[in-house]
């Protein structure tokens, strides 16, 4: 089970990365969605994220530090979706069970779409 969600909260942690921060030509697509400059519409995805990231890495139990530059690149806000609310449930369902991560109820997160 732990080996299960490890891999888990990993993949995902991954799949964040990938889709918000290293995909070619991500920037030049939200440009070109909004060609006024005003792209997103949110600015504090990068703090969430970092908070995220903060609170994994001081984890006693859990045995990965992240990077936050690049798990919360910049382009985190130039999304036009507030992640904020996702990555609260992250923190919130990220936790020590005695020398066990518990990170079931990160299960129950979902990524905004709007």
């Amino acid at each position: 089970m732990l080996k299960r969600n490890l891999i888990s909260f990993s993949a995902l942690s991954a799949f964040v990365f990938l889709a918000f921060g290293s995909t070619p030509g991500f920037v030049e697509q939200l440009q070109q969605a909004a060609p006024s400059g005003e792209i997103g519409s949110t600015s504090g995805n990068v703090a969430a994220c970092e908070a995220w990231v903060a609170h994994s890495n001081n984890l006693p139990c859990y045995p990965v530090d992240f990077d936050a530059a690049e798990m919360c690149p910049q382009s985190l806000d130039m999304t036009p979706i507030d992640m904020s609310s996702y990555y609260q449930c992250m923190i919130e369902g990220s936790r020590c069970n005695g020398d066990i991560p518990d990170m079931a109820d990160v299960g129950s997160c979902s990524v905004p779409t709007n």
